[in-house]
């Protein structure tokens, strides 16, 4: 998902879509929406079939 995501920043930046303001702002909620998910995983590890299956956010701590 990370590397999806660095790709599609990049080729806003490049279409000029966003600014390089706009492109840091949007890899820290990435990162912070990721956290976010990590922690529900581990609070809640059976919420979603995946994460039951063990396939979890990693981040989170």
């Amino acid at each position: 998902m990370r590397a999806d995501h660095e790709a599609e920043l990049r080729i806003a930046l490049t279409e000029g879509l966003v600014t390089r303001g706009e492109a840091e702002r949007l890899r820290r909620r990435e990162r912070a929406s990721m956290h976010w998910l990590g922690r529900i995983a581990q609070r809640d590890p059976k919420l979603f079939v995946l994460w039951q299956l063990g396939v979890r956010p990693e981040a989170g701590s």
